[in-house]
């Protein structure tokens, strides 16, 4: 599950707040965050994972590990969490690195920010694209606690309103403030349904070959195809195997 935003954002902030530890830099220099940072809850199975997605192990930290016995959070047992660097960062290394691990995450948590909410950069580079992965999403305003209390709900109403603009209707939008803890308790246990519910990987995964379908169907258009000899569709399917290196059938 990554933690996806932009300069600013408390994205790390909230990546602490979800955590309970001082994993990731916060601080006025900006970008604090360089590399993706890992927390792992409960360290079954993490190491191959965590080599898969490329991150050192200089940036992983077992939450559990840190924390007296009994107070470990089985609610998220089995969740690597991963802060991104910010994706509208001035180091190019940062949003390339933003940009692959988009790719391979099974779930994301967009913050966002009372000031930058509406940022282009953000809906037309990941949000509006990843239409079709919003079943793995949840988007999250930050920094509420800046926000006067009366404009609060309707500024959440307008954070749905730009994402259904971008094809992204019925992505849960929770309010927080990771400074004073606010809304953090909701964000864990959205988090922790997603987790025993056990549909992320699945969910990301269809998704992808969904895109890819509308990819191949844009390029190669809907118009009836003639119809080919078995022998013709063995002999395609038997080249798509040798491609991928497949095991025959």
């Amino acid at each position: 599950m990554a933690l996806a935003g932009a300069t600013g954002s408390g994205k790390s902030s909230t990546f602490n707040a979800l955590t309970e530890l001082e994993l990731s830099a916060v601080g006025v220099r900006r970008p604090t965050t360089s590399w993706a940072t890992a927390c792992v809850f409960g360290r079954e199975g993490a190491e191959e994972l965590l080599e898969w997605l490329g991150i050192p192990a200089r940036h992983q930290v077992t939450r559990d590990s840190m924390l007296s016995t009994g107070k470990e959070d089985t609610a998220l047992q089995g969740v690597v969490l991963l802060d991104l660097p910010d994706h509208d960062s001035t180091e190019v290394t940062h949003h390339l690195e933003v940009d692959r691990l988009v790719r391979l995450a099974d779930m994301f948590v967009w913050v966002l920010d009372p000031q930058k909410y509406a940022d282009a950069a953000i809906h037309d580079r990941y949000l509006a694209p990843l239409a079709s992965h919003k079943d793995v999403m949840l988007v999250v305003l930050n920094h509420l606690d800046t926000v006067p209390e009366a404009r609060r709900e309707g500024m959440l109403d307008d954070v749905r309103r730009l994402l259904e603009a971008d094809g992204l209707a019925g992505v849960p939008v929770l309010g927080v403030s990771a400074r004073h803890g606010w809304g953090i308790p909701e964000l864990r246990k959205q988090i922790a349904k997603r987790v025993a519910e056990k549909k992320a990987t699945r969910s990301r995964l269809a998704a992808d070959v969904r895109a890819a379908a509308e990819r191949i169907q844009s390029a190669s258009g809907t118009a009836p195809v003639p119809s080919m000899s078995r022998e013709r569709v063995a002999a395609l399917n038997d080249a798509f195997a040798d491609a991928g290196a497949c095991p025959p059938s």
